[in-house]
């Protein structure tokens, strides 16, 4: 797991794509402290992460960890209320 966690430290920006869909089926914590050590060496750099959880819902649906760390140093945009983009008329 080390190796896979090395490339993203040094990237200018890392996109971070529905974050909470993630299994882990044996609930060994991988995925969980994957994300963890990402988001804390990453702090001060451009991450940009989705998910579908409502930002009411971090402190519940993540660990206290990445739930803390997605809160701090952080801009969040809730765009629940745009709507779908594929439900819009194509001109």
């Amino acid at each position: 797991m080390a190796d896979a966690l090395h490339w993203p430290m040094d990237a200018d920006v890392l996109f971070l794509d529905d974050i909470g869909s993630e299994s882990d089926k044996y609930r060994s914590g991988e995925t969980i402290d994957a994300l963890c050590q990402v988001l804390g060496r990453r702090e001060n750099k451009w991450t940009i992460v989705t998910t579908n959880y409502l930002i009411e819902e971090w402190p519940t649906a993540f660990d206290a960890r990445v739930s803390d760390r997605l809160f701090r140093n952080s801009i969040i945009c809730d765009l629940r209320h745009s709507g779908s983009y594929a439900m819009r008329r194509q001109p």
